[in-house]
């Protein structure tokens, strides 16, 4: 079977399905029909494949709600949402819609690949035993896997295609051909692991490193405010060391979809196996309080002006520059805590028309008559020293 399934790839008549056509299926789906694989799409959502389709036009691409086409997929890519619940548990949610789809479908040598990030050992302790309710054994009639996405919304340098890209399997067959499918996609070296719970970890891992670093870095720039020291002369100055030294920078807060939420699902798993994560719960704390910290200076920079008198504008509220996502945006927790103040609140953002239910203003031409103007996600190409010249009062956050 192994080798059938790899003859497949090589002549590329391998049939794709990815389901899920949000910021990770969608690239993924679109590179698949684009290096020569027969591919179809599937998203629960009619608005989310009537947007994709406008202007469509790549070859060997299908674009479809009805799971039924699972049954024509050799190969199944699971890019689905993994978010959290009001408890900040793991909502697993839309992957067990998914699996449940596939399970329903399934045929024998069918590979299933899970990208959604998940808690560690998932793969192998729930998904394994899911599908050989099926009657299908593992490794034998069919082979799973899991490879993490990577996917990082704007970024200008790093892309799909030429990110380095993890994969696991389960066995050594399922590596294999999970392995060589990538490594015919993407231009990036394709890294095999160990084991799935390895590649899930490491996933986990990436994420939580980023969240301590930039809790790290908004505390050590609190200390900085209060010794009227510039945060940005310091981290500077700690960069020219070649080694053992990465530089983080502060920000509004966290925000999107994998640096706020990451973290919960590791340390989820870790509390059920009776492990304290006291570092990586106290990063959260501290990167889910800084809008207060902001709101704060806010205050302060507004002097004599109450907030209740207060019209602030905010500058970019997606969750990082040049992006129209606002998942878990710390520009949002923002305008939350201003409203609760009684300020009024606009805001520009050439990335988002309405948010809120309220419109972007068109243009900054007028931005004095705000009482103070916050940079929380600046675009690029913002004159941001045209803004301070021109604004009554300024904060920047990241300085």
């Amino acid at each position: 079977m192994k080798a059938e399934i790899i003859e497949k790839i090589k002549n590329k008549s391998l049939r794709v399905v990815v389901i899920g056509l949000g910021y990770v299926g969608w690239p993924l789906a679109k590179l698949c029909a684009q290096k020569g694989y027969n591919t179809i799409g599937i998203d629960c959502e009619q608005t989310v494949i009537d947007r994709i389709s406008k202007n469509l036009t790549i070859d060997r691409l299908i674009l479809t709600r009805d799971e039924s086409y699972i049954a024509q997929g050799d190969i199944l890519l699971i890019c689905v949402p993994t978010p959290l619940d009001e408890k900040k548990d793991p909502n697993l949610a839309d992957v067990m819609d998914a699996c449940k789809a596939i399970r329903h479908h399934m045929h024998s040598s069918m590979t299933v690949v899970l990208e959604s990030t998940v808690y560690p050992s998932m793969t192998e302790s729930f998904l394994q035993t899911f599908f050989e309710e099926t009657g299908y054994q593992c490794g034998r009639d069919f082979y799973l896997g899991f490879s993490p996405e990577r996917i990082d919304p704007g970024n200008r340098t790093y892309h799909l295609a030429n990110t380095p890209k993890l994969v696991s399997g389960v066995g050594k067959e399922a590596l294999e051909i999970i392995q060589a499918f990538y490594q015919s996609i993407l231009e990036a070296p394709v890294y095999p692991v160990s084991s799935p719970v390895v590649a899930e970890l490491g996933k986990l891992l990436e994420n939580t490193y980023r969240n301590v670093n930039i809790a790290l870095i908004h505390e050590f720039s609190q200390l900085c405010e209060q010794l009227h020291v510039p945060v940005r002369d310091v981290i500077d100055a700690a960069a020219t060391k070649p080694y053992g030294y990465e530089p983080f920078y502060p920000s509004l807060g966290v925000g999107g979809h994998c640096i706020p939420i990451d973290p919960c699902y590791l340390i989820w798993k870790a509390e059920q196996l009776g492990v304290s994560m006291p570092l990586v719960k106290q990063a959260l704390a501290i990167n889910e309080s800084r809008p207060l910290h902001i709101l704060e200076q806010i205050k302060s920079k507004l002097g004599k002006v109450s907030l209740k008198q207060a019209h602030v504008l905010l500058v970019g509220i997606g969750y990082k520059s040049d992006s129209s996502d606002t998942r878990e945006s710390p520009a949002l927790r923002l305008w939350d805590l201003l409203d609760q103040k009684g300020a009024q609140v606009s805001y520009f953002d050439p990335f988002i028309s309405n948010v809120k239910g309220q419109c972007s203003i068109s243009s900054l031409e007028e931005i004095d008559c705000y009482d103070i103007v916050v940079l929380c996600a600046p675009y690029e190409g913002l004159d941001i020293d045209w803004v301070k010249a021109h604004a009554q009062k300024v904060l920047d956050p990241s300085q």
